[in-house]
């Protein structure tokens, strides 16, 4: 009956005889002589789980154990596995005379949702079902037990110490995973090597969760005996072995085994398991690789181009390095980077009203995204420069070496503008349409009589060729 995993760690109380005698103590029974207290024998707790252990000597006589009184309202816990080594002798009976409700928790203090529940009356019965890690259970008197949390009282489940027989062998035991691309498990397996085989996944070991669905087949065994936790994690790498958030060590229950489980959701968490463990002392020390080392920044010249926006011109690209003046020779502008500062911040793009950058800018902006790889309109600025250093910005930086000469403008001088050129497009046209007139009267004049001689009309249709005797 599950109700064997009620059982769970008992507390001694005053008047409490331990092994194989009993005092039944003051307060103990009601006037009519039915007990008022519980009496529960504890045996040393199991590490090991009863799936793995196919007989164990519990609830014996002959095996030291240890006997406690439980009142009702009273919860008793426990940390460890309950397994056919928790023996309910008498009931408890309610101050008005009627049974009580046992009732059973998954975790500490009588907490929660109850696991399970029963009327007393059942003497004698020994717990063959294991608990899960952490439990409690309290006789309950009144309506509406199950609805009830917390209790009048509290004891601590202290069972004897592990006799040698108890003892385990010291070999961890791996367990065994099913990964599903689904959330309900459907569809074929996933494994990191690409099979489709269930994962033989030793303890402390790191394993990549592939798909949505996780099922746990067969949990793993700890070298004390005791059943890994399921350790999660939201990183690819079981986070070098540290578990950061309250909920990322889970036990394994009875029910978890061959469930599927959503890694998406378990237990607490919201976010994703991205791998997982079969914990139990941990990977040691791991060293976390170091961080990788940030290179210092490195200036970068700017890069820009004029003829990029003349219109039949192939571009030309010129590189400012920072703090450097440029002297411009047109209207527009592209830019397709700024310049790089030392300290790795993108230089201010600083415009001056003069060539040679003299005098103080009429505009520092910061060369945004949307302002790269466009034609800007630069009208009114003679020069420009890529800016780091403000120290004695009136003074006009250092002009870019072998382009004066090639895009160097008179500042008193006025760009022309392209109403200027129209004349000189028109001229050119009108000479290249008399040249192209010429050469057509020329071959008509030359090859005129040839041409028509080839096509003449004759006496029997409108146009014939004209071959000669």
């Amino acid at each position: 009956m599950l109700f064997s995993s009620a059982a769970q760690g008992l507390i001694s109380q005053p008047k409490t005889v331990f092994s194989s005698g009993f005092n039944q103590g003051s307060g103990t029974y009601n006037e009519d002589g039915n007990l008022k207290s519980a009496r529960i024998r504890l045996w040393p707790q199991m590490p090991i789980h009863h799936d793995l252990r196919n007989s164990v000597p519990g609830c014996n006589n002959d095996m030291p154990f240890r006997e406690i009184l439980l009142a009702t309202e009273t919860c008793l816990s426990g940390d460890y596995y309950l397994q056919h080594n928790f023996l309910v002798m008498e009931d408890p009976v309610c101050a008005d005379g009627s049974k009580p409700v046992m009732v059973f928790y998954p975790s500490l203090r009588c907490s929660g949702s109850p696991m399970w529940n029963k009327n007393a009356g059942d003497a004698k019965t020994c717990l063959w079902r294991s608990s899960p890690t952490s439990w409690s259970l309290v006789y309950r008197c009144g309506i509406w037990p199950t609805l009830q949390e917390g209790a009048d009282a509290y004891m601590t489940a202290s069972p004897p110490v592990n006799p040698a027989e108890f003892k385990t062998t010291g070999a961890a035991q791996s367990g065994t995973i099913e990964t599903h691309p689904g959330p309900l498990c459907d569809g074929e397996l996933i494994a990191v090597d690409g099979s489709t085989r269930p994962i033989n996944l030793p303890v402390d070991r790191c394993v990549i969760m592939l798909g949505q669905g996780l099922r746990i087949t067969k949990p793993a065994i700890c070298p004390n005996g005791t059943r890994a936790k399921l350790a999660r994690f939201e990183g690819w790498k079981c986070n070098f072995g540290e578990v950061t958030f309250a909920d990322g060590l889970l036990d394994i229950r009875d029910e978890d085994i061959g469930q599927c489980k959503t890694r998406g959701n378990v237990g607490k968490r919201v976010g994703r398991v991205q791998s997982m463990s079969f914990w139990c002392d941990g990977f040691g020390h791991v060293e976390r690789p170091m961080p990788p080392q940030i290179a210092p920044p490195k200036p970068r010249a700017g890069s820009i181009s004029e003829s990029a926006c003349q219109f039949n011109k192939a571009p030309f690209f010129r590189h400012p390095k920072t703090d450097t003046c440029l002297n411009l020779s047109t209207q527009k502008l592209k830019i397709f980077s700024a310049g790089i500062c030392a300290n790795g911040t993108q230089a201010l793009w600083a415009k001056y009203s003069k060539k040679d950058c003299a005098g103080s800018p009429t505009e520092v902006v910061e060369v945004e995204n949307n302002m790269l790889m466009k034609c800007l309109d630069v009208e009114g600025t003679f020069s420009f420069s890529f800016r780091c250093a403000w120290e004695g910005m009136v003074a006009a930086p250092p002009q870019t070496k072998g382009l004066e000469t090639q895009f160097q403008r008179s500042s008193t001088t006025p760009r022309r503008p392209l109403e200027s050129e129209l004349p000189v497009l028109m001229i050119a046209m009108s000479l290249l349409g008399v040249v192209v007139f010429a050469a057509i009267v020329f071959v008509v004049y030359t090859f005129g009589s040839r041409i028509r001689g080839l096509f003449r009309r004759n006496d029997y249709g409108p146009i014939a060729l004209h071959i000669e005797k």
